[in-house]
C-alpha cells in the first residue's frame, strides 16, 4: 500500500500537482512513511516511531559522521 502512495506521490510531482503531492506526503508520514524531495528525486525512509525531525537529524549526523571518515581514509593515503 506505502509504495503505491509513494509512486502517486512521485507522479503528483511530476505533473506539478504539489497540492496533491503534499497531500500524499502529510498520509505517508502518518504512516511512518518519510519522504525527502532531493535534486536527485525521492528519498524514503521507512521508520518506526521517529519524527520527520528525528530522521533529519539523523540523515545529519550519518552526513557528518561519512565526511569525518572520508577525511580520515584521505589522510591515510597520503
Amino acid at each position: 500500500m506505502e509504495s503505491e502512495l509513494v509512486y502517486n506521490r512521485q507522479l503528483a510531482r511530476d505533473n506539478k500537482d504539489y497540492k496533491e503531492s503534499d497531500r500524499l506526503r502529510d498520509l505517508l508520514d502518518s504512516k511512518g512513511v518519510i519522504i525527502f524531495d532531493t535534486p536527485e528525486g525521492q528519498e524514503v525512509y521507512y521508520t518506526v516511531n521517529k519524527t520527520r525531525e528525528q530522521i533529519i537529524k539523523q540523515i545529519q549526523e550519518d552526513k557528518k559522521a561519512n565526511a569525518i571518515f572520508d577525511a580520515w581514509l584521505y589522510s591515510m593515503s597520503n
